[in-house]
């Protein structure tokens, strides 16, 4: 059995994706977040989404094999649908994500990078590489705006807006939460999208394989 789960303020435009999936999941679960505006404070507004997904995963049935986590702010592509597939038949991978392109303030200008990543700890302290990769890689942490998993890593983790140390967002903090209790995540870097409102040619910009993370700019 697959179950969708997702937060949502485009509710026209999420259901008409729904229809295009095949095969459709069993089961959708949407929470009509209402993004308050007042709150733009990163810390709380991850926080609201943790909240929202840890209400949401109590409401996915017992019988759940697949969860696909679907984010409603992002473009999504028709040949998304061939992530869906490999998850679904070929039963390789505990999670499988794609990159979902976003404006990132390095040093100088504004550019495009997949939100796929590396992480290190160097005596404690976060290091993030971007990672511009081919094919289906191993990969540390990615976005959750476009996963697959078994339902059993869902249900093992709490989600958490911002880890204690102020390290780690939700999205890293889910990724190296289920590293450690032995899952693997692989992304197929061969499909790409991209969030509402970014202007995206198709290519990804200036970035090697592996790219160190720059300081934002203050």
């Amino acid at each position: 059995m697959i179950t969708g789960i997702t937060t949502t303020t485009y509710q026209k435009e999420f259901r008409e994706l729904m229809q295009t999936l095949e095969p459709k999941p069993d089961v959708w679960i949407i929470y009509n977040d209402k993004r308050d505006q007042t709150h733009t404070g990163y810390k709380e507004v991850f926080t609201r989404i943790a909240n929202n997904y840890n209400k949401l995963k109590k409401l996915i049935p017992d019988n759940t094999d697949y969860v696909i986590i679907m984010e409603d702010d992002i473009l999504y592509q028709k040949d998304i649908q061939d992530v869906y597939y490999k998850m679904l038949t070929e039963n390789n991978y505990d999670i499988l994500t794609i990159p979902v392109m976003h404006r990132y303030r390095g040093y100088h200008e504004y550019t495009v990078y997949p939100m796929v990543w590396k992480i290190k700890f160097n005596n404690g302290v976060k290091i993030r590489y971007w990672i511009n990769g081919e094919g289906i890689e191993e990969v540390d942490a990615s976005c959750l705006h476009y996963v697959f998993m078994k339902k059993e890593i869902i249900d093992k983790i709490e989600f958490v807006g911002v880890s204690v140390d102020n390290q780690l967002a939700i999205d890293e903090y889910f990724f190296i939460y289920a590293k450690k209790l032995g899952y693997r995540t692989h992304c197929n870097f061969d499909i790409n999208t991209t969030h509402r409102g970014v202007k995206w040619d198709g290519h990804r910009l200036g970035i090697s394989k592996y790219w160190e993370e720059p300081p934002y700019i203050q």
